[in-house]
């Protein structure tokens, strides 16, 4: 692996590259593309009002803002290795941070739709090529903390942007949702300058492209990603759009397979993905997806629509018990990945996860932030640790020649399989605290002895009010409890559904061989 993919591209003029600059630009670009997600994602309610957009509008506006990704994110390991990382990294970063200081003083809706899209193009540029510029620039005994800082950041964000995004909006305003990204862009830019020489192409590769393959295979998992982002909120199968999206997705795919079959020089054979190790990773990686949902959604939801707190209220919470044990649990990673095998760590994070998700599913609608602390702390331990693993067995079980075919497919894991973790979540906790609404109507009836006392109770702290303006506001309080204890069952199922998921994980690792001697496994 060391002597394929660190081999050093044909460089033009006298400067020397720094390989360290190099890697941190390209980790600087991973925090870059995760801080602007979560930015967009927890701000999107400001962000409507300010732009005055609709409902509709603004749920658009977050998937232009991110399925252009999916579009050039595949092919990028593959370009770096054409080009090297200075026409990735460098001049689209500086039209990054140009976007993104003229994107807050637009206010044409059109004009608005088609810088997003143009933001997430290059945004697609900066993260994928990532585990390549590691093992090519660094020495193999940096290799593992270098990936642990690549999986850090994913969570770190996640954790550490609600109190960010609500800081912004209320402190600084919301345009600092987009300008807080300028000066990391920079910063990238810069490093990208250092870390990179101006290098002839590698002609053969570039003689040998399969262009075709990469189109179909970007625009393949857009349009999945489109379908999967509105299915959601258009209600999957009744609506033509997610319908249309998911299908064409479908078949771009198959045409995209049918390419590879029968291409002479195939970018990304899906073959170089049968061995045992090598599915089962990936499968795990997409329970990691999964389950860390519990981290994204479940608690964060759990804090905005029951206990009725902004995210700059619970944003410090999030990062203290979370994102910052999270340098703690990254590198107690590192230090288990170096001595003992990738398999007893994965199932130490995947159970923690369970863990987690078990303490959580005990949670009542008079859990505040102090309740969660527990629950915290063992994600914390398992996004520490899990991700790491789980990269550490996909680059132990695949040839170094289809190294960037591998990674492209990786951005099904990072895009693709986190997007139908947050839909599917969503979308149980929509459905199921439907049911559960029903279910407590049910014990609701008119008339009964109960119902009339509480509303009677409820009727009373209305005191000042019409009689029977006090009566309805009774009933809507009722109903509002409904609801709320609704959405705490809805979270239950939400935590049940996760415990299980890891669960699954921890078989799917026993079914696991053990990975050869390298760089990544502590042995010689």
């Amino acid at each position: 692996m060391i002597a394929t993919l660190t081999g050093a591209a044909a460089t033009v003029g006298s400067r020397k590259a720094n390989p360290y600059a190099a890697v941190a630009a390209a980790l600087a670009g991973c925090f870059l593309a995760s801080y602007h997600t979560r930015f967009l994602g927890m701000g999107m309610p400001d962000l409507r009002g300010a732009f005055g957009l609709s409902v509709d509008e603004a749920s658009w506006l977050s998937t232009v803002a991110n399925a252009p990704q999916i579009l050039t994110a595949p092919a990028v390991p593959w370009l770096v290795m054409v080009f090297g990382i200075r026409p990735i990294l460098l001049w689209p970063g500086l039209a990054y941070a140009a976007l993104l200081a003229l994107i807050p003083l637009v206010r044409d809706p059109a004009t608005l739709f088609t810088l997003h899209a143009a933001t997430a193009l290059l945004l697609g540029l900066f993260v994928p090529a990532t585990l390549l510029v590691i093992v090519r620039n660094l020495a193999p005994v940096l290799w593992l903390p270098a990936f642990a800082i690549y999986t850090f950041r994913l969570a770190f964000t996640l954790n550490s942007g609600p109190g960010l995004t609500g800081y912004f909006v209320q402190e600084l305003g919301w345009e600092w949702l987009y300008w807080a990204d300028v000066p990391l862009a920079v910063l990238m830019v810069v490093l990208a300058w250092l870390g990179s020489t101006p290098q002839a192409p590698n002609r053969d590769l570039l003689g040998r492209a399969d262009w075709g393959g990469m189109v179909l295979f970007g625009l393949g998992l857009m349009l999945i990603y489109v379908g999967i982002d509105q299915g959601n909120r258009l209600d999957w199968h009744n609506s033509g759009i997610v319908v249309a999206t998911l299908a064409g997705g479908l078949a771009l795919m198959a045409c995209f397979f049918v390419q590879e079959a029968i291409a002479p020089h195939a970018w990304a054979r899906p073959g170089i993905l049968w061995s045992r190790n090598t599915v089962l990773g990936i499968t795990s990686g997409a329970i990691f997806s999964f389950i860390a949902v519990s981290n994204s959604v479940l608690v964060p939801n759990f804090l905005l629509n029951v206990a009725q707190l902004r995210p700059e209220q619970f944003g410090w919470f999030l990062t203290f018990w979370i994102a910052g044990p999270l340098i703690v649990t990254s590198w107690l990673g590192v230090y288990l990945l170096r001595r003992v095998d990738f398999r007893l760590v994965l199932i130490v994070g995947f159970s923690s996860f369970a863990a987690a998700s078990l303490w959580a599913t005990s949670l009542s609608a008079d859990w505040r932030m102090d309740d969660f602390v527990p629950v915290a702390l063992l994600q914390s331990v398992g996004l520490g640790m899990t991700l790491t693993a789980v990269i550490v067995c996909n680059f132990t079980s695949i040839r170094p020649d289809v190294a960037a075919a591998f990674a492209a497919y990786l951005q099904i894991l990072r895009l693709i399989a986190v997007a139908f973790g947050v839909a599917f979540m969503t979308t149980l906790l929509r459905v199921r605290e439907q049911i559960h609404s029903n279910l407590i109507g049910l014990h609701l009836g008119r008339g009964d002895a109960d119902v009339i006392r509480h509303l009677a109770e409820r009727a009373a702290a209305f005191v000042g009010d019409d009689a029977a303006l006090a009566r309805a506001r009774a009933v809507a309080s009722l109903a509002g409890s409904v609801q709320r204890e609704a959405n705490v069952l809805a979270f239950i199922d939400g935590f049940t559904l996760t415990f299980i998921v890891a669960l699954c994980g921890i078989a799917i690792v026993a079914l696991m061989r053990p990975a050869p001697p390298g760089p990544l496994t502590g042995k010689a």
